[in-house]
């Protein structure tokens, strides 16, 4: 019980220290692909599109969404090693599919780091930035994500 109380005093100090902080400069994520090779890893910045050709069609990824970023930042030790979720949309021709791909885990509603889409597996391998401070969001301009799209 001793244990259960200190841990809520903990999560409460926490997220009042969340509310007080921002981060109030932002550095647009720069270097990202505009197009990409199978078996090559390239980086995506948040809000764009790459495209990749399949000799007649292009698959088209979109970096549309960061749903959550739990990852325990480098200034704190964390009792769980938290999580990203990243929402993509991925266009084939006429054929439209939106997935989320995270990285990093909680037992509650684990998700992959991969998806499968019209013959292709798309693979995230990292997301930037890494958090730096305890509770300080990242502005989503920032995010960089690295992907690798290979034939299944």
């Amino acid at each position: 019980m001793k244990n259960a109380f200190l841990l809520f005093i903990l999560f409460a100090f926490t997220a009042a220290v969340s509310c007080s902080k921002s981060k109030t400069e932002t550095a647009p994520c720069t270097g990202g692909a505009t197009e990409y090779k199978l078996d090559e890893p390239f980086f995506m910045c948040f809000g764009a599109s790459v495209q990749g050709q399949d000799d007649t069609v292009t698959l088209d990824i979109e970096f549309d969404e960061v749903y959550g970023d739990s990852r325990c930042a480098y200034d704190v030790d964390c009792v769980w090693q938290g999580r990203v979720d990243i929402g993509l949309t991925f266009k084939y021709g006429q054929d439209e599919m939106k997935d989320t791909l995270s990285i990093g885990g909680l037992s509650a509603d684990p998700k992959s780091d991969s998806t499968l889409f019209k013959g292709y597996k798309i693979k995230m391998i990292s997301v930037d930035p890494y958090p730096e401070y305890a509770q300080v969001p990242i502005p989503f301009e920032e995010y960089k994500i690295k992907l690798v799209v290979s034939s299944e």
